[in-house]
């Protein structure tokens, strides 16, 4: 068996290659969340965001340490934590936006999408008052 050797060539076209792919997934998910008024998708970003900064952080808390942490790089890991969530949400995802849109506004998925809060606030009542017969 031969080993190949990883030169600079080789890892910039696999890095080259990454960040075509990321692009791509933007594109998409760009299109996907087009119907979604930019409040509500700020709310459903954020919430993938504080998940998977908390999940980072819980993952932090089984190092064993050697000696305990100061306060400032304490507050240095949460930061980089949250960067670190930030940037997973905002290039990739996690899956757990969709979710959370299917929850609070499911009439993303290619209905017709209102344009202002007055429209908004219509659909949430005549949502209301449907399952209010349903029951």
């Amino acid at each position: 068996m031969k080993i190949k050797k990883v030169g600079p060539d080789i890892l910039k076209k696999r890095d080259q290659k990454n960040e075509s792919n990321i692009k791509m997934r933007r594109v998409l998910q760009k299109e996907k969340f087009e119907n979604v008024p930019k409040e509500i998708m700020e709310v459903a970003q954020g919430m993938e965001t504080q998940f998977a900064h908390k999940l980072f952080a819980e993952m932090r808390k089984t190092v064993k340490k050697s000696k305990p942490e100061s306060s400032a790089e304490t507050f240095y890991n949460s930061m980089l934590d949250y960067e670190r969530a930030k940037t997973l949400t905002d290039t990739t995802g996690m899956g757990i936006k969709e979710v959370i849109l299917d929850q609070i506004y499911p009439q993303y998925k290619g209905k017709v999408v209102p344009k202002n809060a007055q429209q908004i606030r219509m659909i949430y009542e005549q949502a209301k008052a449907k399952e209010n017969n349903n029951e």
